[in-house]
């Protein structure tokens, strides 16, 4: 999870626009979140919106 977080937000998406990086980033928590979800408490996974 923290590497594919790494590697969007790494300096080679530095010249991607703000929309498409928050919408790659969403999808990736989005994914993890659903993942994880069955086994954490509701309190411990706040999935919010980003964009």
């Amino acid at each position: 999870m923290t590497a594919k977080v790494k590697d969007l937000t790494g300096r080679k998406n530095v010249g991607l626009p703000l929309n498409s990086l928050l919408h790659q980033l969403n999808s990736v928590l989005r994914g993890w979140c659903a993942y994880f979800r069955p086994g954490v408490s509701n309190v411990a996974c706040q999935c919010g919106r980003v964009a």
